[in-house]
């Protein structure tokens, strides 16, 4: 589920120079209430998540907290996002930068890497 308090507490730091040190997959766990802090999260956790905790949803389903997850064929997972409702997604890009964007943006931002992606929900449990 969505934490927006998270969110917002994520953006803030990802945006400050002194306390920046997390990834992508950090922002998304955290901004779902996975971890209670930010932190950088390893590819294979992240996978890992990913495989056993979601399902792949359609677009036309989205909910706020859906995650966004960007592969490509050579390296697997290489970018997450967070669907925070009205079109917008909310994802750390690389270092010390943080966004609220469309759905658009976040795969043109990697799209060097020749991506393939999906959307996908928690289970319900």
């Amino acid at each position: 589920m969505l934490n927006m308090v998270n969110v917002k507490k994520g953006h803030g730091l990802a945006n400050n120079r002194e306390n920046g040190s997390f990834n992508c997959w950090g922002a998304t766990l955290f901004g779902l209430g996975q971890i209670d802090k930010l932190y950088w999260v390893r590819q294979g956790s992240m996978e890992n998540f990913l495989y056993k905790e979601t399902i792949e949803i359609e677009e036309k389903d989205l909910k706020k907290g859906d995650i966004l997850a960007l592969y490509n064929e050579t390296e697997g997972l290489i970018h997450t996002a967070l669907y925070v409702g009205n079109d917008m997604w909310w994802h750390k890009v690389g270092g010390l930068h943080s966004e609220f964007t469309s759905k658009e943006k976040v795969i043109e931002t990697y799209e060097h890497y020749e991506i393939d992606y999906t959307e996908l929900r928690r289970k319900i449990k």
